[in-house]
């Protein structure tokens, strides 16, 4: 398993991170705490050092089954948790929180949650527009001068973001959406190069739809690909092309369509790691099999312009 440095750290993750947000039984369908754990487990035995959560994912319930998983290496690997999230039971919605207050309030509950002394990536889950910038970035100035987080990164970002919170403190990694079928966040990465911030790619294979598995599943009522825009009857009916082109690659390299998904975004040099959402051991370690190999320049190329062919 390769690994990669985040930013101006000394801290180096594996190119395939696990992704917490499936885990937490909310969004993705119902999960087994039992198969999470064993999930963790088998990415630890894959070479994987990078664990990726946040506080509002099940509520904390992601955050306390991925310590539970890790048990004794939670000193060991890099753990990246998110602030700034909170839920409005009312509304059934999230909204955006991140005065200072609650940052410290947040982070404290975190480091319970996740049984470690100190959070080694701590992220701002997204902007917001209600605190200022020098605000948001004093408070996570003061958590690490006081010890309870050792870096921090961001989520969600635009440029115009990322310019105007270096402005108050160092900010190592940006995780953003990126996947064959939405290569939007290519516009920010020249932002990223310029302040030597490293990007983690989440959402790799569209929610699902490009392992090419879920092409006609009904999802239930609290699974976020209810409405989302990759299950949208449009691209269903476009993706074809692409999962067929995938397809072919995949045989030739004895590679699984996720596999190939995943391995077009790692050979882009500007991508630190990849965040995957794994519930099961296997999930974990099929795409772990993306890592190792690489895809010819022209079949890259052929699959970012059907890809990009999809969503239009």
């Amino acid at each position: 398993m390769e690994v990669k440095k985040i930013g101006k750290t000394d801290m180096y993750i594996s190119e395939i991170g696990f992704g917490g947000l499936s885990i937490a039984g909310f969004h993705y369908g119902k999960t087994k705490d039992k198969e999470s754990i064993e999930a963790i487990k088998e990415a630890l035995e894959l070479g994987i050092n990078f664990f990726d959560t946040a506080d509002i994912y099940g509520f904390g319930k992601s955050e306390i089954i991925l310590s539970e998983g890790l048990a004794e290496n939670r000193e060991k690997v890099i753990i990246a948790t998110k602030v700034g999230l909170r839920w409005n039971k009312k509304k059934e919605k999230s909204y955006c929180d991140l005065s200072p207050g609650y940052i410290f309030e947040a982070a404290l509950n975190s480091l319970f949650n996740l049984n470690i002394k100190k959070i080694p990536l701590y992220q701002i889950h997204y902007p917001d527009p209600k605190i200022s910038a020098r605000e948001i970035m004093e408070a996570l100035n003061k958590l690490k001068e006081e010890g309870k987080i050792q870096h921090i990164g961001c989520s969600n970002f635009t440029k115009s973001d990322i310019d105007k919170y270096q402005k108050f403190g160092r900010i190592e990694s940006i995780q953003i959406g990126y996947n064959l079928l939405d290569q939007s966040a290519e516009k920010i990465f020249k932002a990223c190069k310029k302040w030597d911030m490293s990007v983690i790619a989440y959402s790799p294979l569209a929610q699902g739809l490009l392992t090419g598995k879920y092409q006609k599943t009904k999802f239930g009522k609290n699974d976020r690909r209810k409405k989302s825009k990759y299950f949208s009857p449009k691209v269903l009916k476009k993706i074809k092309p692409l999962l067929e082109k995938m397809k072919e690659i995949g045989e030739k390299y004895q590679k699984t369509l996720a596999q190939v998904a995943l391995r077009w975004i790692l050979d882009n040099s500007n991508i630190t790691c990849i965040i995957i959402g794994a519930k099961t051991a296997s999930e974990i370690k099929e795409a772990a099999g993306a890592s190792g190999w690489k895809l010819a320049k022209k079949e890259r190329d052929e699959l970012t312009k059907l890809g990009k062919r999809v969503m239009i």
